[in-house]
């Protein structure tokens, strides 16, 4: 049988805690806590508080829940009953006693769990606090706003004369009663006709005290009034508050609580106990291995789950909250567990602390509560801005939210409140563009962002749009690669390469737009060469010709001679020469002379290095003719550094070296500097065939200065180096030979294979010239597959065929064709950190 309203209501005559009664009533209302919430205009969590017996309900929320459950007169006045104010505290804890001498003047809770502190912000948010009135402190949401608030509120307690004391707002859902939390926390008695604020203001006029306001974001203006009235009129006040958004009061002092410190991920491939004090020096792994504790006793941090700890931190930016959640998985999960699933980190990081309020127990809830509080079209730019990889400028996201933004506003204004909520953060403006600002979201709160761009259905216009912006960045590159301002270019591409490989592979997932992807993967060749990302570039372009038309555009013949260059660049000349070939062809198809003359050019160096001196030629002059027709300056300038090479390489000397100075002065009309580089590089190397080492050497060391003030990565940068290895290696400087040609491939490791094998080479000729005849074997086994491209004018080739006709008599023809052999079973890799290694002086013998 049903049961009535009265039989489930507790009898009369029962002691009623008010908490069970609320309980009681909205059960027999036939209510949830959220609808009970929605009709008493109060948040849910503060119906769970209520019910659970951990706050007691404001005279004002008594009266709303009144009216919300519709109560008969009999059970209204025994509710009321129940909701009166509790007996208040003894008076020695309260403000008004401090003449008391008693010494607790708080209400601040303890500890439950160990504080991790970052590195010296306690005292600096101390003495931030004491030089100001106000003092806000900001951040996103589970960044530790409050725990940081209350560690340094303990510490300031004595301070106080009349006690340091805390009012959480976060229960609250009517902006209304504020003031009245500030005042029941203080003990203040209703006054009929006055306003609260006014008798909160009255009463701590003359008192010394700090007042912490805790979770303000959501009652924002109602907040700011309060601490704009008690700053007026309450000189001794001392106000801390902790919000996703500044308060915007007059005399706020900011402090922003930003995420743990992480191991930095470029250190976490090392392993054993180095990662584990790593991760044990860092704020987030203290924290971790601390939470980790609690949840499984047992859990020690080795050298086995230390790399995964380190990873889990950094992939949860440091966000406390959710190193807490992650930590309290390990009662079911281990750490490589939970480091596998954190791409399902929001279904992962819950079931936090039952008593925490609802916004903190899981992942999902404390950005849910951030995004809440946004307006529409606040949320609208988020879901956008999901799309960038890593930072963006805000020409970048104008580009993407313009369309977005009601007339009256603009993308500069809402992302200025994105910034002001803690929901975007602002980067320190990169080393090489001081005056450039960047934005970037936290990994999780971008994750976020973009479930909510998927949900929204405007995942695809967004990323196209993203796309198409990033293509007309790199349109506008390629001049500026090409001219005077081409450092500011390749750094500006380099610190987009995130953005750039996202436009890249949403290019790719749409398998009917390959223009695009074509197009941009083309216009990207000269950034790959310039700063060493060569198979990176070789897998976009291959992928980007795979998919596309075969009809000739200039698109197509630019993406085959950037394969083509960088293949080469690679040691795979065979391939590198039919791509080049079609890029010609094409280039000529659309007469498109610019590609055409680097087609010809790249292919001419590719021919030279397979032997072909006379095709080299021709087709060198055609691309020198070319060039001249058009008045491509720098063209010219690249042009006739390579007929200098291969004239140089046929025996004809005398013309060397006016080609070269032509190079050098129309390359410095043009702008850019490499071919000025590298034609000054040959200069040095034609000095040092003369005998004049010295003139070598300095030429060598001017050029790489400036090489290395552009950040040059292949080629000149590690041409030079060779060369400074080789004007050693002639003076029989073994020690400073070997440094210079570690240089060499300490840049060529992690480039391309060709410039790789060059280096060896050189270092093998050093090996033997110190007596190591085998260790020299070895190395030129190694990189016998791989065809280098030879220095300009100077090629080892002769050198090499020497030293190994010499070594074959030295060792013998068994000795020799075994460490040949041992040589070709490594790759340039293995033979590379043989050589790095710290007892690598010498190779293996």
């Amino acid at each position: 049988m049903a049961m009535t309203r009265g039989e489930l209501i507790r009898p009369a005559g029962a002691p009623a805690e008010f908490g069970e009664l609320l309980r009681q009533h909205r059960l027999a209302a036939g209510l949830t806590q959220e609808s009970l919430a929605e009709q008493a205009g109060l948040s849910v969590h503060g119906i769970q508080k209520l019910e659970g017996g951990t706050t007691h309900p404001y005279r004002d929320t008594a009266e709303r829940l009144i009216q919300a459950l519709q109560l008969s007169d009999q059970d209204e006045t025994r509710f009321r009953t129940a909701a009166r104010p509790l007996p208040r505290r003894p008076q020695p804890h309260s403000p008004t006693s401090a003449t008391s001498g008693v010494t607790t003047r708080t209400n601040l809770p303890l500890a439950a769990t160990s504080f991790v502190a970052r590195v010296g912000e306690m005292e600096r948010v101390k003495d931030r606090l004491r030089d100001s009135r106000l003092l806000t402190l900001s951040g996103s949401g589970g960044c530790g706003k409050t725990r940081l608030a209350l560690e340094v509120a303990r510490q300031l307690v004595g301070e106080f004369s009349d006690g340091v004391w805390l009012v959480d707002l976060g229960p609250l859902g009517d902006a209304s009663l504020v003031s009245q939390a500030v005042a029941t926390t203080l003990g203040i008695r209703d006054e009929p006709g006055r306003p609260v604020l006014d008798a909160l203001a009255d009463f701590l006029h003359s008192r010394h005290l700090l007042l912490i306001l805790d979770n303000c974001e959501h009652l924002i203006d109602a907040s700011a009034e309060v601490v704009d009235t008690l700053l007026r009129s309450c000189a001794r006040v001392r106000l801390l508050a902790t919000s996703r958004e500044l308060l915007g009061v007059a005399g706020e002092a900011t402090w922003r609580v930003a995420s743990l410190s992480i191991v930095d991920p470029q250190k976490r491939t090392k392993s054993g106990g180095d990662l584990a004090e790593r991760v044990l020096a860092s704020e987030s792994g203290r924290l971790f291995v601390d939470r980790a504790q609690l949840a499984a006793p047992s859990f020690e941090l080795s050298a086995q789950n230390a790399s995964a700890v380190a990873q889990v931190c950094q992939r949860l930016d440091g966000i406390p909250l959710a190193i807490e959640l992650a930590a309290a998985r390990l009662s079911m999960l281990s750490v490589d567990q939970i480091a596998a699933r954190l791409d399902q980190r929001f279904r992962l990081l819950t079931g936090g602390n039952r008593t925490a309020v609802r916004r903190q127990q899981t992942l999902q809830a404390t950005i849910d509560w951030s995004y809440r509080l946004l307006a529409e079209e606040e949320r609208t730019l988020v879901r956008r801005l999901a799309v960038f990889a890593g930072s963006w400028s805000l020409e970048a996201a104008e580009a993407l939210g313009a369309d977005a933004v009601p007339q009256h506003l603009d993308v500069f204004e809402l992302l200025s409140r994105l910034v002001a909520k803690s929901m975007v953060l602002v980067e320190e403006p990169p080393e090489h563009e001081p005056s450039v600002v960047r934005y970037r979201f936290l990994e999780t709160i971008r994750e976020y962002a973009e479930e909510k761009l998927v949900e929204a259905a405007e995942a695809d216009l967004a990323r196209t749009m993203h796309r198409d912006w990033y293509l007309r960045v790199a349109e506008q590159a390629l001049d500026g690669m090409e001219g005077a301002d081409q450092k500011r270019w390749w750094d500006r591409l380099e610190l987009e390469h995130d953005n750039l490989r996202v436009a890249l592979t949403w290019s790719a997932a749409d398998p009917t737009d390959s223009g695009v992807l074509l197009r941009l993967a083309a216009l990207l060749g000269r950034f790959w060469q310039d700063r060493g990302f060569v198979s990176e570039g070789i897998g976009w372009l291959e992928m980007a010709l795979a998919r596309s038309e075969s009809t000739p555009s200039s698109a197509r013949a630019r993406a085959l001679n950037w394969l083509g260059h960088l293949e080469s660049f690679n040691g795979n000349v065979d391939r590198a020469c039919p791509l080049l070939e079609d890029s010609i062809t094409h280039a000529r198809a659309v007469k498109d002379r610019r590609v055409l003359s680097m087609a010809l050019r790249h292919l001419s160096g590719a021919v030279l290095t397979m032997g072909d001196q006379v095709r080299a030629r021709r087709l060198i002059e055609e691309a020198v003719a070319v060039s001249r027709e058009e008045g491509y300056k720098r063209e010219i300038a690249w042009n006739l550094r390579t007929l200098a090479e291969i004239l140089g390489t046929a025996g004809y000397w005398e013309s060397v070296e006016p080609l070269l100075l032509e190079s050098i002065a129309v390359g410095r009309q043009s702008g850019d500097i490499t071919p000025v580089l590298i034609s000054t590089g040959a200069l040095a190397r034609l000095s040092m065939m003369r005998g004049d080492l010295a003139r070598a050497r300095r030429i060598c060391e001017e050029a790489l200065a400036v090489a290395r003030k552009v950040d040059l990565k292949l080629p000149v940068a590690e041409q030079l180096v060779i060369m400074l290895g080789d004007l050693a290696l002639a003076e029989r400087d073994w020690e400073v030979a070997d440094g210079w040609y570690r240089q060499a491939l300490s840049a060529g490791s992690v480039t391309a294979r060709a410039w790789v094998a060059r280096a060896l080479r050189h270092y093998a000729a050093m090996c033997a010239a110190r007596g190591d005849t085998r260790g020299a074997v070895r190395i030129f086994g190694a990189t016998s597959s791989v065809h280098a491209p030879p220095l300009p004018i100077f090629s080892l080739v002769d050198a090499e065929g020497a030293i190994v006709a010499g070594a074959r008599l030295a060792l013998g023809e068994d000795e020799f064709s075994m460490a040949w052999a041992e040589g070709q079973s490594l790759t340039l890799e293995q033979v590379t950190a043989e050589i790095l290694s710290e007892d690598g002086k010498q190779t293996k013998r």
